[in-house]
């Protein structure tokens, strides 16, 4: 995998959602300061970083804007996180913001190219170790938004390179009795095909 398809796969995203208008306020929950936001209703898309992201990622739709808000912010908050720069939030969170806005239901140009840009991000974090978040986060991120973790499974499993089989191992060390990251409660149909899997495929890694 290499950083040029991550960054068409980026740009891609960036085409989907062009025709997204970016909003003219949020909706905010008494328990947030609207004034933190600010920024993200006036600077250049791309141009707005984790810090200034990070927060509303973390609270967005849920005491933040709207579904539609957030869905003229999903190209950077997605770019943030396939280059390592997503900090301010867990990847789970952030990726299950996807869900959470109503993935399933956007126009199938917008789901086509996140579904994209998220292997070719699992593909990259798959071909590094040790890569830029741990290997359980971005799974259990990805597994979060998506609507079948499976193909990434198989993604995993069919991928010999050494990386990935450190990545496989490491993952088997950190899960040998059960999931640990406590995200997965929040996708138990998920997390229980992921359970499955590594029954299945642990103990293979490094033969």
């Amino acid at each position: 995998m290499t950083t040029t398809s991550i960054v068409d796969a980026v740009d891609a995203v960036y085409a989907a959602f062009a025709q997204v208008p970016r909003p003219a306020r949020f909706e905010v929950s008494p328990l947030r300061d609207p004034t933190r936001y600010l920024p993200l209703l006036q600077a250049p898309l791309r141009e707005l970083t984790d810090d200034e992201l990070g927060p509303y990622a973390f609270s967005a739709v849920s005491t933040v804007g709207t579904a539609d808000d957030f869905r003229y912010f999903v190209p950077r908050v997605l770019e943030l996180v396939v280059t390592g720069a997503c900090r301010y939030t867990d990847v789970e969170v952030v990726l299950g913001k996807l869900r959470y806005a109503g993935l399933p239901e956007w126009p199938g140009q917008q789901r086509a190219a996140v579904g994209t840009l998220l292997e070719r991000f699992w593909d990259a974090v798959l071909s590094t170790y040790p890569a830029t978040y741990p290997v359980d986060a971005v799974l259990c991120g990805i597994a979060a938004a998506v609507d079948d973790i499976t193909p990434f499974l198989e993604r995993w499993a069919g991928d010999a390179t050494e990386s990935a089989q450190l990545h496989l191992i490491e993952f088997e060390e950190e899960n040998a009795d059960r999931l640990v990251n406590a995200y997965w409660a929040n996708r138990p149909d998920a997390k229980a095909i992921v359970a499955s899997w590594l029954a299945i495929t642990g103990g293979r890694a490094g033969r």
